[in-house]
């Protein structure tokens, strides 16, 4: 018997995880201990733990995005991260997910923050990713006329080259706990470009299977380029020192 679909394990990892994700990003004010020192200057490894939870408008893979931040002087920091995608089928199905499954992505971000505080700050957010999907279409395969005319059909695969670049401007806080575990909460406002093209997919009237959108992006997931309005939650952990 076949082992069971590492889909399921993703999903069940997710459930568990978002509950503890949540109660660490609403304790954060409760457990913060303030730096007495004023502002120090840190280095500041972290996990982008929302990262876990895939790209949840769009497509249901697993990401792992890993960063390093530096704070400078006059209350600057900056930060790059890297992120790679775990390949998973899409749950077919689901309201803000479309049938894909993405082979190979990654992603890169970089951040240069103002602090006005000692843990509130405000700052530039830029993204770009990218990922390769494959998707099916039905295509007529042949049409027999005896005894009756008859079109027959078959699944096809092609392949999805999707790029997202985005810009937001954010506002978060960054809590430095004994030990030099770090929490950093932020939310963003911007704008997003999407472009994606097909590779392989014929072109017809018969496709029923390749005309899935983006929600709430009114544009086709495997083809297309258009900007669109964008909002984004960021959840990282990890140490500072």
């Amino acid at each position: 018997m076949p082992p069971p679909p590492i889909t399921t394990s993703f999903k069940s990892i997710r459930q568990l995880l978002l509950p503890l994700f949540l109660f660490i990003a609403l304790s954060t004010n409760a457990q913060d201990k303030r730096d007495t020192a004023g502002f120090v200057k840190r280095n500041f490894v972290f996990w982008n733990a929302s990262s876990a939870f895939g790209d949840i408008i769009g497509m249901d893979n697993l990401w792992l995005v890993l960063g390093y931040e530096k704070d400078f002087k006059n209350k600057i920091c900056a930060n790059l991260s890297v992120g790679y995608s775990f390949s998973q089928p899409s749950q077919k199905g689901g309201l803000l997910t479309v049938p894909y499954t993405v082979k190979n992505g990654f992603n890169i971000s970089a951040e240069i923050k103002k602090r006005i505080t000692d843990r509130l700050y405000i700052g530039g957010h830029l993204f770009f990713q990218n990922t390769m999907a494959t998707g099916t279409e039905t295509v007529l395969d042949y049409i027999t006329e005896t005894p009756v005319l008859l079109s027959h059909y078959k699944d096809i695969s092609y392949s999805v080259d999707r790029s997202d670049m985005a810009f937001h401007v954010k506002f978060g806080k960054r809590c430095v706990f004994k030990g030099g575990i770090t929490i950093d909460n932020s939310i963003g406002l911007g704008i997003r470009y999407i472009s994606s093209q097909s590779i392989g997919k014929q072109s017809g009237d018969i496709n029923y299977h390749s005309n899935y959108f983006e929600t709430p992006y009114s544009k086709q997931y495997d083809d297309g380029a258009a900007f669109f309005p964008s909002f984004v939650y960021h959840l990282k952990i990890g140490f500072s020192f």
